[in-house]
């Protein structure tokens, strides 16, 4: 008999192990996931930063060498306006420089960069394979961390310029700038991330660069730490990251859940031993159930409410830190050390079980005589004889929850953090389950979107934020997100439109990581409103497509616009004509008056002839004093009557000076029609030029049309 008692023993005993085995390497697995989404929402935030910071500069590399394709002819001080403008706002960048031919030829700011004037990229082999590099792939290359000739670290952006030379594209040179990176790391704060850091992807080649800040070993074979890209303009890097001080590997309720475990196992043990020795259940009960008590740290007690008297179980006496033998348990004497902000908390629960003969449950802190301060649950129900019958025994098990009640704490502090940390960050941070159910909307997100964390949580996100034409394609996703965690939209950087709750529709760009908490997949997006970033890349575009002082389109837009409606003149056919004309004497204008007054001039041409052409009319300052301007569905006779109207409102416009004169002013005209002799647009340019010569010999403000009439 003894033998069997010992193997179901056992085998409950192994039992309980399996159980606390299988219980522990779940906390662990949580525990580590919740460690891995800690440092994603912290890398995400640094990311976010980083991308803000580098993509802003970049883009003003773009726009100097959107500008020069336009203008190729610029000069220094051309090419210091333009720059200046640009580095108007804050920035990360040392200097502009622009290369014609791969000779380093302006640089703006000049002072402290004056070392890199007249540097042959040729003779440069740190530099010359990025440089022919930009050129051939015809985009922006990034190069670097490396060190700069000026001195310091910085992160290189070479653009190539094209110009068009008759219709082909013309390598001009490099438009480069330095984004100083001691400087971006400051700003980015990195220092403060208490985290272990290292950036890969030295060139921006990614994941396939070499590590430039930081240990390597983030990014070895079998590392475990979190990595991100960050993407821009031609390149990208992968962050690697992992706790400062590791992972840790013990999670903060397993030696609460060790506790538990034994308990269930010693009471299984316990019930099991009694079956089989009932002629000593009495004794062996009371003793193991006394072991009980102390590995879970609970205690019982009974109290006579008719005699006054009150037992406590051994683990009692323990959880109260006195000694049963010198110390008898009252009610007086337990109210004694019960806390003093507790006990009429106390006192009220207990009142109200005596009175109603009902159960009572209560949490409180104890103070021992050593001085130490214990949180215990006590659970308790009162026993009356019958209805309307006064109370007549109270019992009850009192447990010392002090390590559960600091784990909660702990807990609820590292929910604390991370709310902090997601309330810092500038991007909305958004949790789904796979059900597209909002669970967690960070401060960031009430601020874009219009809508507070109350009225979301529980709420589908798609519809809430989406436009419709993207909710199928959610729906599916998350169907299969909703198997395997996995879908189109993790991993990658995409550009959507989201809607604020005022109905606005945005530009965002959306990343997406998940992770597994349990059985269910969860989904953490950051969006980010780009809608100030498409500002800023739609005014490069109107600056490098217009005449900055007229407002009219520039040459090179004007001949790609009236190029378009050559070639649908030819697909259906339609008729098209052009005028080109320009100010006579234009040169006594800025003798006589100065060239801040030829401008203004040139600017009323151009706002009288916006005034007197259509809508559809192509308008364009194609020179110095020259204009131009493409009529679609008009034929010459049509044309020579618009041109002739608009030679007749310049003629009656003028400018009036701050001294009182009054400059007057005329254009001359040349008119031309698209025909079988046009192979392209230069020659309708051409034919149209040669009757504004023309016009210029035959006494100028007056109009003349190609081919002239015969004698």
């Amino acid at each position: 008999m003894k033998r069997k008692l010992f193997f179901h023993i056992l085998i409950v005993i192994l039992l309980g192990v399996l159980l606390d085995g299988v219980v522990q390497f779940q906390l662990a697995r949580m525990h580590r996931q919740d460690q891995i989404l800690d440092v994603s929402m912290r890398i995400a935030a640094l990311r976010a930063q980083m991308e803000k910071e580098i993509n802003s500069n970049l883009l003003v590399v773009q726009g100097m060498a959107d500008f020069i394709s336009v203008l190729p002819d610029l000069d220094e001080r051309m090419f210091a306006q333009f720059a200046r403008k640009a580095l108007e706002e804050p920035g990360l960048l040392k200097n502009l420089t622009a290369a014609p031919d791969y000779v380093m030829k302006f640089v703006y700011p000049l002072q402290g960069n004056e070392a890199i004037l007249g540097i042959n990229y040729r003779e440069l082999p740190g530099q010359w394979e990025q440089a022919f590099k930009a050129r051939q792939r015809g985009k922006m290359v990034i190069a670097g961390p490396l060190k700069l000739i000026q001195g310091g670290i910085g992160l290189i952006g070479r653009v190539p310029v094209f110009i068009d030379d008759n219709g082909k594209q013309r390598f001009w040179g490099i438009v480069s700038a330095v984004i100083d990176l001691d400087t971006f790391f400051k700003r980015i704060e990195l220092d403060a991330v208490d985290l272990e850091i290292a950036i890969r992807g030295k060139d921006g080649k990614g994941a396939a660069g070499d590590v430039f800040l930081g240990s390597p070993n983030l990014f070895a074979a079998g590392s475990d730490a979190v990595e991100m890209p960050v993407t821009f303009p031609a390149g990208s890097w992968v962050i690697a990251a992992t706790p400062t001080e590791g992972w840790s590997s013990v999670p903060p309720l397993s030696m609460l859940v060790h506790s538990l475990v034994g308990f269930l196992v010693v009471a299984i043990a316990l019930a099991v031993y009694r079956a089989g020795k009932r002629d000593q259940a009495i004794h062996v009960v009371k003793d193991n159930l006394n072991q009980a008590q102390a590995i879970a740290h609970l205690g019982s007690w009974e109290l006579d409410l008719e005699n006054d008297s009150l037992w406590w179980s051994n683990e009692t006496y323990r959880i109260y830190g006195v000694d049963q033998q010198t110390f008898s348990p009252s009610l007086q004497g337990f109210m004694t050390m019960v806390h003093p902000d507790d006990k009429e908390r106390v006192l009220k629960e207990f009142h109200l079980s005596v009175d109603t003969c009902d159960a009572f449950s209560i949490e409180h802190r104890i103070l021992r005589p050593d001085g130490s301060i214990r949180h215990v649950l006590e659970r308790g129900h009162t026993i009356c004889r019958g209805e309307g019958t006064p109370a007549i025994r109270s019992t009850g098990t009192v447990q010392d929850v002090t390590e559960r009640k600091h784990a909660e704490d702990a807990l609820r502090a590292g929910e604390e953090k991370m709310r902090a940390m997601s309330e810092a960050s500038y991007d909305a941070l958004i949790v789904i389950d796979a059900r597209d159910v909002i669970s967690f909307w960070n401060p960031a997100a009430e601020k874009m979107l219009g809508w507070t964390s109350d009225e979301v949580l529980g709420k589908r996100l798609h519809k809430l934020i989406t436009p419709e034409k993207y909710h199928h394609d959610a729906s599916r996703g998350l169907e299969r997100f909703r198997v395997n965690g996995q879908g189109p939209v993790l991993g990658k950087l995409h550009e959507l439109t989201a809607i604020r709750k005022n109905g606005e529709e945005f530009p965002v760009e959306l990343s997406v990581t998940s992770f597994k908490q349990g059985d269910f997949y969860y989904a953490v997006s950051s969006l980010r409103d780009v809608t100030e970033v498409r500002r800023k890349e739609e005014r490069l575009r109107i600056m490098a497509t217009t005449d900055e002082m007229t407002g009219l389109f520039n040459r090179r837009r004007f001949i790609d616009l009236v190029d378009h409606e050559i070639k649908r003149s030819r697909r259906y056919p339609r008729p098209l004509s052009l005028i080109m004309f320009d100010a006579d004497r234009f040169k006594s204008v800025n003798d006589t008056y100065g060239h801040n007054v030829g401008d203004t001039v040139l600017r009323s041409i151009a706002a009288t002839s916006k005034n007197v052409l259509r809508g559809v009319d192509i308008l364009g300052r194609i020179g110095g004093e020259e204009f131009a301007v493409g009529l679609p569905e008009t034929r010459l006779d049509q044309a020579l009557l618009a041109a002739e109207k608009l030679r007749a409102a310049v003629e009656q416009a003028h400018v009036r000076l701050d001294d009182g004169r009054v400059v007057h002013f005329t254009v001359s005209l040349g008119v031309a029609e698209l025909d079988d002799t046009c192979g392209d647009v230069d020659d309708l340019l051409k034919h149209a030029d040669m009757a504004l010569y023309a016009a210029k010999e035959n006494g100028r403000n007056r109009v003349e049309k190609y081919p002239p009439d015969e004698v």
